[in-house]
């Protein structure tokens, strides 16, 4: 089975700078891990499809060691640099730095006031990215050294740092969790418990594509991706793209792409969903630490099968219409 090492990919690092000359491109990251670099954040995304953006401005990026220390700065813009945080379905967000060895505990990002949301309907709202909570666990929770137009998204994940490797640790905004209408005001707000983080070395990725039967990708509705584990639980859920976007390869993403990333290792299955189709279910899927499934590579290897539908000879999965339409 062929197999992508996640710790090998291409990790998309535009630097600031470079804003003016990608038009619509938003997903900007900091310097790409390099052997001088211990540690990388990178920011990713399972979409809505109710927005078209979910805008909020980067400023600051700190981690803070465990039980000790204070907070280790990773990245900082003068500007805030403005993120489509729906941009990262396939992509990701890359932060990379130095820190020094150690365990550390909390990952913070600190943003701007001026996060908005779009919807499809063209009407906009205010975006609350988070606040620190209270503490009197001492100076390091201090949250003085926050601008005042600035708010924090604070997530607490435990991880360790070495000198020999790059840590890679993946915030993942599953949008369908964490926006949130706001309760005690207009807009929405970022809910940070609902912010999930991973060690990308311990987990796997699955990518695909999904078509119709005239070969073309399903725009006008909804195409639902479901990670099932061995009970038939619902894992991962994210959605198919309905319009081209930018990509890390020398060609944009076409219409159709998903990603599920942070699978844990095992066995799954995937099952495909679009009204007016007949559901589709791929099995076999077997995901092993720090790798990336692409279907189009092992759709037509022993254990790998499909019911409600088929794949065509370059790994897509075809969905058929239902009779009934």
């Amino acid at each position: 089975m062929k197999k992508h090492s996640i710790a090998t990919m291409l990790l998309l690092a535009i630097v600031c700078g470079c804003m003016s000359s990608l038009p619509g491109c938003s997903f900007i990251g900091g310097l790409r891990p390099t052997p001088k670099h211990n540690l990388a954040i990178c920011l990713a995304d399972a979409p809505v499809d109710t927005c078209e953006d979910v805008n909020v401005g980067i400023s600051r990026v700190f981690v803070k060691p465990f039980d000790s220390g204070s907070w280790v700065l990773i990245e900082e813009y003068p500007d805030p640099v403005r993120v489509n945080l729906l941009d990262l379905r396939i992509n990701e967000f890359v932060m990379s730095t130095s820190v020094p060895v150690g365990v550390y505990e909390e990952i913070r990002l600190l943003l701007d006031a001026e996060g908005y949301v779009a919807f499809l309907d063209g009407s906009r709202f205010p975006l609350v990215v988070g606040e620190l909570e209270d503490s009197d666990d001492g100076p390091d929770d201090d949250d003085s050294w926050i601008g005042d137009d600035e708010q924090a998204i604070e997530i607490e994940y435990a991880f360790e740092v070495y000198d020999n490797r790059i840590t890679e640790i993946l915030v993942d905004f599953d949008l369908a969790k964490v926006l949130q209408a706001n309760e005690f005001g207009d807009g929405y707000v970022l809910d940070p418990e609902e912010i999930e983080a991973v060690d990308k070395h311990e987990v796997g990725e699955i990518e695909g594509e999904v078509i119709a039967e005239d070969g073309q990708p399903i725009i006008d509705r909804r195409v639902t991706c479901e990670l099932l584990d061995g009970a038939g639980i619902i894992i991962r859920t994210t959605l198919a793209t309905w319009e081209e976007i930018d990509d890390d390869d020398d060609e944009p993403a076409e219409p159709g792409k998903f990603k599920i990333r942070a699978v844990m290792p095992g066995e799954y299955s995937l099952r495909v969903t679009a009204e007016g189709y007949m559901p589709a279910e791929v099995c076999g899927l077997v995901v092993s630490e720090d790798e990336e499934l692409e279907l189009e590579e092992i759709w037509n290897e022993d254990g790998i099968t499909i019911t409600g539908g088929r794949f065509d000879e370059e790994g897509r999965i075809v969905l058929l219409t239902s009779p009934e339409n």
